[in-house]
């Protein structure tokens, strides 16, 4: 039997796990990293809860050649997880798209993007070391939080929901279902771009995010000014 056989024969496409309160893994063996990983990318979605009230996390979802699908509860006070992982089939990422007006342009070009095409009621960008370089926020009296006030606090929590994972897992972006509402992170190279609405067509998500990191991979956003008062004006 060849090689290729033999992987194929061994190759498990879809594999079911559940991680208990107390943080122990049951089900496909080798998912015990995943697991822990799992359970500290919940605890850090978690904490976004209270700054958006958005209410209780329910579903963990990513985007990606292997997708994690992930039910969140609740138990002795920590969370629950089962979670089902498929691999399917990898995108090629598009070639670079060089954008003559700079970074700052840029980062304006894909929010916009994400708020029109993706229906988001508010997205911004947050770099490596913690500086929201770009935001598009919602219209007034449209939120039910002051999310000016806690978006540098909700994307401290996006990168460390990224980090968590390893990239195999989060390839395109990870979904964020929450009581009230849905989050979307998407990691461009060190960056995050992260946004809200009721509801993310994966879809349409995919693509758009193929096309925002093809705008964006030739722009270095640390030397991008932090956004502020000033920024929709610059």
């Amino acid at each position: 039997m060849s090689e290729t056989a033999d992987a194929d024969a061994t190759r498990v496409p879809r594999r079911r796990i559940a991680i208990g309160s107390d943080g122990s893994v049951t089900g496909d063996d080798a998912a015990d990293h995943l697991g822990a990983a799992l359970r500290y990318a919940c605890r850090m979605a978690g904490q976004i809860e209270p700054l958006l009230d958005l209410g209780p996390l329910q579903w963990l979802t990513t985007v990606s050649g292997t997708s994690v699908t992930a039910r969140v509860g609740r138990s002795a006070g920590d969370f629950t997880v089962t979670a089902e992982v498929e691999e399917r089939q990898a995108r090629a990422p598009l070639p670079m798209s060089v954008d003559a007006g700079g970074a700052h342009v840029a980062i304006k070009k894909c929010l916009h993007r994400v708020r029109d095409d993706l229906e988001a009621e508010w997205c911004a960008v947050i770099t490596s070391d913690n500086r929201v370089v770009g935001a598009l926020l919602p219209d007034a009296g449209r939120a039910t939080t002051d999310v000016r006030a806690v978006l540098a606090e909700v994307g401290l929590r996006a990168l460390a929901v990224l980090g968590s994972l390893d990239e195999s897992y989060r390839e395109t972006a990870v979904v964020l279902e929450y009581a009230g509402g849905s989050l979307m992170l998407a990691a461009v190279e060190g960056d995050v771009l992260f946004a809200a609405a009721d509801k993310f067509d994966t879809a349409i998500a995919a693509r758009l995010i193929d096309e925002v990191r093809s705008v964006l991979a030739p722009h270095d956003l640390d030397l991008v000014w932090t956004w502020g008062e000033s920024w929709a004006e610059q």
